[in-house]
Formats: structure tokens, C-alpha cells, sequence
């Protein structure tokens, strides 16, 4: 997925990722990739790092490249489901 789909614009608390159109139910949205690293590798990130970083299992965290990961953030009510596949990320529409 790319900027053609996807913007960054002001929120809430600072900066948050939109759509620019609607999607179905369990349609991909898009995903987010980049570095798997230990536990002990996280620990030694700077904290910007560390803050945009994802938890991807026990022993792992995904560290976004680039795009959008810097911009997921938690919601009280969500309007995407995340599932984990191999060292990315993949974001889905719930119910619409």
C-alpha cells in the first residue's frame, strides 16, 4: 500500500494514520515491515526507536522501515485488526 491510499494528518494527540477511501470487511489495508531484533537488541536502541517499535513475540520486537509504522498508534475503539506473518505486520478492516 502506498500515499495513494494512506495519509498521515494531525490528531488527537499529535500525528495519526488515515485512508483516503473506505474498505470491506477484512480487506488488507496495508502492512508494516522492517528489522526483527532480540530483546537484548531492543534494550540497546534509542528510545525514539524503541517507542515505534512493535512487539512481534515473546523473545522479538519488529522495528519499522520507513512509511507508516511511526504512525500506528493504540485505539479504545479500533477500526483495523492487526495479524502477525512472517517479520511483518498486516493490517485489516473490521466490520464495516
Amino acid at each position: 500500500m502506498n500515499s495513494k491510499i494512506l495519509l498521515v494528518k494531525k490528531a488527537k494527540n499529535g500525528r495519526g494514520l488515515f485512508t483516503k477511501k473506505s474498505f470491506k470487511e477484512n480487506q488488507k489495508i496495508f502492512e508494516v515491515k522492517g528489522k526483527i531484533v532480540s530483546t537484548k537488541q531492543f534494550m540497546r536502541l534509542s528510545q525514539k526507536v524503541k517507542d515505534n517499535a512493535f512487539r512481534f513475540d515473546k523473545e522479538c520486537y519488529l522495528i519499522p522501515k520507513g512509511e507508516f509504522g511511526d504512525f500506528i498508534n493504540h485505539s479504545c475503539k479500533p477500526n483495523c485488526s492487526v495479524k502477525k506473518q512472517v517479520k511483518k505486520f498486516s493490517f485489516f478492516q473490521l466490520k464495516t
